[in-house]
């Protein structure tokens, strides 16, 4: 069973990018049903897997604000997003701001212990 998640979790990281990725590709490449992936997912990691995709995609967004410069919007398709809309509606339901705000704040205080050092 951690095996089967550890391999989800693998192409899961490698097929972030993918829009339509959804459960039923994970659980093809893990080679088990559906249910049986959702299952050991939520005893290995008391998580779903749609929580886990939404989880990895906003630490990558997370990342992509903190680190680049790259737009919004590419960044909302770097992390398998459908558009720029959704991927504001997750960022803030998972972080409780919007993207811009956390890359402010972000860029903030990483500006402000550059100046420091």
């Amino acid at each position: 069973s951690d095996e089967m998640v550890a391999k989800a979790l693998l192409f899961l990281r490698r097929n972030l990018r993918d829009i339509g990725l959804g459960v039923g590709n994970i659980a093809d490449y893990a080679g088990v049903s559906r249910r049986t992936l959702e299952r050991a997912f939520s005893n290995a990691l008391q998580m779903t897997i749609l929580d886990a995709i939404r989880r990895m995609r906003i630490r990558r967004a997370k990342s992509l604000l903190s680190n680049t410069d790259l737009p919004l919007e590419v960044i909302a398709g770097e992390c398998g997003f459908s558009n720029y809309r959704r991927f504001g509606i997750v960022f803030k339901d998972q972080m409780q701001m919007t993207p811009s705000h956390f890359r402010h704040m972000n860029r903030f205080s990483r500006d402000d212990f550059r100046h420091h050092s």
